[in-house]
């Protein structure tokens, strides 16, 4: 469902670098039309007006570009006009070769009615992208994104919105030209050329059907209806946490009608609660200015005295099993600390940010003596961090700021490939985002976001965490696999969870993760009884140990079970590591005896084994492996096992 267009007026900015980007897309394509070779029958004057159209095509495609990133009105008008002189050269040309209908016929060779025919479509195309062309210079210039504020003031949501909606009707009406194109009629030369702009035309058209139903999220995200300032969360997952990764560095990023800036980027210890030697605010005690009580689990025994919690911070409010809590809680700490409006929190960690160099190219911060790229960014931030390198926080610091600069300034093509990346984000659970705008919030699940435990309602239900409070960098090292049991007996699914873990950390680097603290837990559903908490039997290492309390709210619907796991590593230690837990749920399968369990992936781990063995009443065992690189449902038939990648989460509503 589109946008809804009541939504009142606001005014736009002169820099909506997204929504000029959006104008940008459709028009990605400048296609070659010079190269396309007519019907035999077609005259050389023809091909002439072929190639003046695609070249007044071409120029108004880099004169809109430029237009927008000068902020030159001039140079839109002059796209504008660009577009409309190859749009009318089209026109001319296809009343031209109206002649060769009659190439269509059944009884004309098939070469010939090829040629006939992907003519047509081409020029077809074309002129629906000169069309997007113009309309998207009217965007630009009527909301004052460049040249001023026009007279009557910038144009309001709805109005843009109603020219991204002719811009994306006459891209989809481009892609639906362009299926009549035959690109074996072409020279063997042309047609890689035709085939890689006709494939950027359909990533468009999918990049803005993704997009489109949560516009409004987006426009607001922007700040087209107000400014908005954003918490940024560079999450640590080599040091996990339940809701990705210790924050050791925040930005903060302001958007105001479409302008976007990294306005702070800064360490936590220069203004959060912490026990770091570089501190400004020392963690208060109870009863002192800014004393929060931390979740009991992680104050006492059995964690050693140095690895407890005095007070509740920022930098370790990822504890919850869901995003929203933890947001909540980052969002309390930073208006106070930082003396900031917040409107909502992004945590991003470094699986994340490693692709959007592909898009970017690499970053070079020569006051580090680094060059990060795709291939090298998490080894690179990974091992500052191993080193107890001062300037590492800096570094990520550096970059953020010059990949938002780079994102900011994408080339058209470039964009449908960042919907693509941050959808792979998103799945990955490497990108989690959390707006204070409920309606914001509920569009952006159409994106796939999902900040809530159990986000497709399901019955049955398992999250695994881990939360590394041993100050180590172990879960660089971690290994981890899943393997989970389940039987059926009578109206009762039974559960068994076995989590394997080897810790490979050096020893001989006692940063690094040589001792991996963690409290490890499942989060299951509330009605799940027998629950049990084991762990393998070892001369090496302690059992699985409860807190000695407990403080923490499971969300609505669910129980926690789990405890502390301590995993040293050096001479004469495996680290190795083995728990498990089981509980049974109500057996009540569909009609056609099958039934489903949602699993859901902890945020900051990457791509765990995982082997899933089902025994259905009465029958033999079967078994199935996959990974657990995204949410995942596990289907149980009569005589199968299946686990396939979760569905979108619901929207609300």
């Amino acid at each position: 469902m589109g946008p809804d267009r009541r939504r009142s007026r606001r005014r736009l900015s002169r820099r909506g670098w997204i929504v000029a980007g959006s104008v940008l897309l459709v028009v990605l394509v400048g296609m070659p039309l010079a190269a396309i070779p007519t019907a035999r029958a077609v005259e050389a004057s023809l091909t002439t007006d072929l190639q003046v159209a695609q070249a007044d095509l071409q120029h108004g495609l880099e004169r809109l570009e430029t237009g927008y990133r000068n902020q030159s009105a001039a140079d839109v008008r002059a796209a504008s006009a660009s577009f409309a002189s190859s749009r009318d050269h089209l026109r001319a040309l296809a009343r031209r070769v109206r002649p060769l209908d009659a190439g269509r016929a059944p009884a004309v060779p098939g070469l010939v009615r090829g040629r006939v025919t992907t003519l047509d479509a081409i020029i077809d195309m074309a002129t629906h992208l000169d069309t997007a062309g113009m309309t998207g210079a009217q965007a630009l210039l009527q909301s004052g994104l460049v040249g001023g504020t026009a007279a009557g003031g910038p144009a309001g949501t709805a109005q843009l919105t109603e020219l991204l909606a002719a811009i994306r009707d006459q891209l989809a009406q481009a892609n639906r030209s362009a299926a009549g194109v035959d690109v074996s009629v072409l020279p063997a030369g042309q047609r890689e050329t035709l085939t890689k702009a006709l494939g950027e035309l359909r990533a468009a058209v999918t990049g803005l059907d993704a997009v489109w139903p949560s516009l409004n999220a987006v426009l607001d995200l922007l700040g087209m209806n107000g400014p908005r300032t954003y918490l940024i969360e560079q999450t640590n997952a080599a040091e996990l946490r339940a809701g990705g990764g210790f924050i050791g560095t925040v930005s903060l990023v302001h958007a105001d009608r479409g302008r976007v800036t990294l306005t702070r980027s800064l360490p936590v210890e220069s203004f959060d609660y912490c026990d770091a030697a570089a501190c400004v605010h020392p963690r208060p005690r109870p009863g002192q200015p800014g004393y929060v009580a931390p979740p009991a689990e992680l104050t006492g025994p059995p964690l050693p005295t140095f690895s407890r919690v005095t007070a509740w911070s920022l930098e370790d409010s990822g504890f919850a099993p869901d995003f929203a809590t933890n947001a909540a809680t980052a969002e309390t700490f930073a208006r106070k600390l930082l003396n900031t409006p917040i409107d909502g929190v992004v945590a991003v960690d470094f699986y994340a940010v490693a692709p959007l160099l592909q898009l970017t190219g690499p970053i070079s911060l020569p006051q580090y003596k680094l060059t990060l790229t795709a291939a090298n960014f998490v080894d690179q931030i990974v091992s500052l961090d191993l080193d107890r390198d001062p300037a590492h926080k800096d570094v990520i610091a550096a970059a953020a700021a010059r990949i938002v600069t780079s994102l900011s300034h994408l080339p058209p093509n470039g964009l449908s490939r960042l919907v693509g990346i941050v959808q792979d984000m998103i799945r990955g659970r490497h990108l989690q985002v959390h707006f204070d705008a409920p309606g914001v919030q509920e569009e952006a699940g159409r994106l796939g976001f999902s900040e809530v435990l159990n986000p497709r309602h399901a019955e049955d239900f398992l999250l695994e965490t881990e939360d590394n409070y041993g100050g180590s960098k172990a879960n660089y090292f971690i290994r981890r696999g899943f393997q989970l049991e389940l039987s059926q007996t009578g109206s009762t699914l039974h559960h068994r969870l076995t989590v394997t873990l080897h810790d490979g950390a050096p020893p001989d680097r006692p940063y690094d993760g040589p001792q991996y603290y963690a409290y490890l837990r499942v989060t299951i559903p509330a009605d799940a009884t027998r629950v049990s908490v084991n762990s393998a039997k070892s001369a090496e290492y302690a059992p699985i140990t409860a807190p000695a309390r407990r403080t923490q709210v499971p969300p609505p619907g669910a129980q926690v079970a789990g405890g502390w796991i301590f995993i040293l590593v050096g001479e004469g230690l495996s680290g190795d590591y083995q728990a498990t837990f089981t509980w049974d749920t109500p057996w009540t399968p569909a009609a056609d005896g099958s039934a489903s369990m949602y699993w859901q992936k902890q945020p900051g781990t990457v791509k765990d084994a995982v082997k899933v063995m089902w025994t259905p009443a009465g029958a033999a065992a079967v078994s199935t492996t996959t990974d657990l690189s995204q949410d995942r449902v596990v289907t149980l038939r009569p005589n199968a096992v299946a686990v396939g990648p979760a569905p979108a989460p619901a929207p609300a509503g």
